[in-house]
């Protein structure tokens, strides 16, 4: 078989990469034991147009083109202290293309309460915490995410209790009669918050 030429078994010829050598007659015969038949056909090649590439218009908005991007959250500070029943409010700004989707995690569950804007290329989410317990102590994890990939920020929450000037919350015994030379034991129970040192005085 000349090469550039290919026949399959049903005898289809198929011409690969046709050029001007490729014009002229072909002669498809069929022979068997009874006789031949035979067909023939023309090829006839046109040389390809040669034009002057600068007359051609180039219109630069005819090709769309498409950037995409990982998902970037702007760093920023992530450690706060809050005092309980005080309120907390983390911002997270991330961008990408697409648009990321932004979620928070705690402890590995999601909060759903968050507020979120979004404009091209960039999203800002605000998770508020109000009312502050001891149990919202912890990390909270922002998750930027979209086709491409992602990017996450931990902020740290430390909740405190406020300061309150010590109280006593029971003494015992108010009062005691001891004989001379006896030991005399009294329980002083105090509430505090920080910590105190309790000093007894005579």
């Amino acid at each position: 078989m000349v090469p550039g030429y290919e026949i399959n078994k049903k005898g289809v010829l198929r011409i690969k990469s046709v050029s001007m050598r490729h014009a002229g007659a072909y002669t498809c015969e069929a022979v068997n034991g009874y006789g031949f038949v035979q067909v023939q056909l023309n090829v006839i090649v046109d040389e390809p147009e040669v034009g002057n590439v600068d007359d051609i218009p180039i219109n630069p908005n005819s090709v769309n083109r498409v950037h995409v991007s990982q998902p970037s959250i702007k760093r920023r500070p992530t450690k706060f202290i809050d005092d309980i029943g005080g309120q907390a409010t983390f911002h997270c700004v991330a961008t990408g293309q697409p648009t990321p989707h932004i979620f928070w995690i705690k402890n590995g569950i999601q909060i759903k309460n968050a507020e979120t804007e979004t404009s091209k290329g960039k999203v800002h989410s605000t998770l508020k915490l109000r009312g502050l317990k001891m149990d919202d102590d912890g990390i909270y994890k922002c998750f930027a995410r979209n086709i491409v990939g992602e990017d996450h920020l931990d902020f740290h929450l430390q909740v405190t209790e406020i300061p309150k000037p010590p109280r006593i919350l029971s003494l015992e015994p108010a009062s005691m009669t001891i004989k001379e030379g006896e030991a005399a034991v009294f329980w002083c129970e105090v509430d505090s918050k920080p910590g105190l040192k309790l000093h007894i005085k005579l």
